[in-house]
C-alpha cells in the first residue's frame, strides 16, 4: 500500500523526464527531492514514470460563479448533489469505489477544499484561502483499515485534540503544523500545512468542518479504446483550482508493479515549451518522443492541448496507439468529462 508521498510523487515531475520543466512549480522540485534523500518504497515507486504534482487550472473557470467554494459539475460533487451531502465529520457508511472521492468541496471558514487526486487508499484535497491561488495545506483522507503513518506528526510530541468528539493531535514544528484525527472507526484523516503553521483552533476548526457526501468517481476529459496489455489505472488526479493550465493525469501499473504508465493531458500547444521540436506523429498529430535512461516521454499536440504519455517499458509503437485510440470531451467544460469507469477500458 502507498502513503501519501508515493501519492504526490506520482504527480512530480522528474526532471530528466519531464519535456515541459518551465511549468513544474516549486513545491514539486521539493517534493521529488524529499523523496529522492529517503528510501525509495518498493520497485514500482522505484521505476515509476511521473507527472506534474499540482495540476493548476484558472481558477474562474472552475469555481462557480461567486468563486465562493461552489461545486464544480464534473469535477467536485455533482453539481445539485446537497441532498446527498452527510454531516460535517460524518463518511458515508459503505465501501468507496477505489478511484472515487467522499470529500466535498466546499467553502469552510474563508478556506476552500478541493478534491485533487485518488487511489484505492487515499484522497487529497488542496486548502487555500477562498479566492486565492496558492496551496496553504492539503487534507489527506485514508480508508479505514489502511495502516499509514508518514507525515501525520511534525514533532516527537503532538498534542492531544478532539475533532468532532473524536481523538486527535496536533502538531507543529517550525513553519509548518498538522492536525490528524479519526474521521471513522479505523480511518485517519490529516491536514498538513504547505506554507506558514496555521494555530491549532484553526485547523480544528477546519477539521470539524470537513464535509464528506457519497462517493462520485473522478473525471478524465477523454476515454481510451486501446490499453496495453495487463495495464491498470492505480492514481489518479484531476484539475484543481490554481495558476494557469489545467491538467489531469492517471498513472497505470501491470501487474507485478515493475511496468508502469502515465497519461496526463495539459492545457495549450506543447509548441511553446522551450526546447519543443516536432520529431515525428502520432495519431496523426505533430509530437516530439523524448528518451532517456529510465524510460520515454511523448509530448502530442492537440493544439488546445498536450497529451503527454510516458513509460519505462511501453515501447513508443504502443504509446502511438494509445494516443490514437482516444477520443475527447470538451477539454474547457469538465462537466462533459467522462467517470474514471467509463474512461479506461479493461477495467
Amino acid at each position: 500500500m502507498r502513503t501519501e508521498e508515493d501519492l504526490r510523487a506520482m504527480f512530480a515531475a522528474r526532471e530528466e523526464l519531464a519535456p515541459d520543466q518551465h511549468l513544474v512549480l516549486e513545491g514539486t522540485r521539493q517534493v521529488v527531492a524529499r523523496r529522492r534523500r529517503r528510501r525509495t518504497v518498493g520497485a514500482a515507486a522505484a521505476a515509476a514514470v511521473v507527472v506534474a504534482a499540482a495540476l493548476p487550472v484558472a481558477a474562474r473557470q472552475w469555481s462557480g460563479p461567486s468563486g465562493q467554494g461552489t461545486p464544480i459539475p464534473g469535477v467536485g460533487a455533482p453539481a445539485g448533489s446537497t441532498a446527498s451531502s452527510e454531516p460535517a465529520g460524518q463518511v458515508p457508511s459503505g465501501p468507496r469505489p477505489p478511484f472515487a472521492f467522499t470529500i466535498r468541496p466546499s467553502s469552510i471558514a474563508g478556506f476552500e477544499i478541493q478534491p485533487t487526486a485518488v487511489n484505492p487508499d487515499l484522497q487529497i484535497a488542496s486548502v487555500r484561502g477562498v479566492g486565492q491561488t496558492q496551496t496553504q495545506a492539503e487534507l489527506y483522507v485514508y480508508r479505514p483499515g489502511t495502516n499509514h503513518r508518514a507525515g501525520w506528526d511534525l514533532s516527537r510530541d503532538p498534542v492531544p485534540v478532539q475533532v468532532n468528539g473524536a481523538p486527535a493531535w496536533y502538531s507543529v514544528q517550525d513553519t509548518r503544523s498538522a492536525i490528524r484525527w479519526q474521521h471513522t472507526p479505523g480511518g485517519w484523516a490529516v491536514i498538513n500545512t504547505s506554507g506558514s503553521a496555521m494555530p491549532k483552533q484553526t485547523l480544528i476548526g477546519l477539521a470539524q468542518a470537513v464535509q464528506f457526501t457519497t462517493p462520485y468517481p473522478a473525471k478524465v476529459p477523454y476515454r481510451l479504446s486501446y490499453l496495453p496489455a495487463g495495464f491498470k489505472p492505480f492514481q489518479v488526479a484531476q484539475g484543481i483550482p490554481g495558476a494557469a493550465t489545467a491538467r489531469t493525469a492517471v498513472q497505470f501499473q501491470a501487474q507485478g508493479g515493475n511496468a508502469v504508465m502515465d497519461i496526463a493531458v495539459l492545457d495549450g500547444s506543447p509548441s511553446g515549451r522551450p526546447g519543443w521540436r516536432a520529431d515525428l506523429t502520432m495519431a496523426g498529430r505533430p509530437a516530439q518522443c523524448t528518451g532517456h535512461v529510465d524510460g520515454h516521454r511523448c509530448a502530442v499536440d492537440f493544439g488546445a492541448f498536450t497529451v503527454d504519455v510516458g513509460s519505462r517499458t511501453v515501447p513508443r509503437t504502443e504509446i502511438a496507439e494509445v494516443v490514437a485510440g482516444m477520443s475527447f470531451a470538451d477539454w474547457r467544460d469538465p462537466g462533459t468529462w467522462y467517470d474514471i469507469d467509463t474512461a479506461i477500458p479493461s477495467r
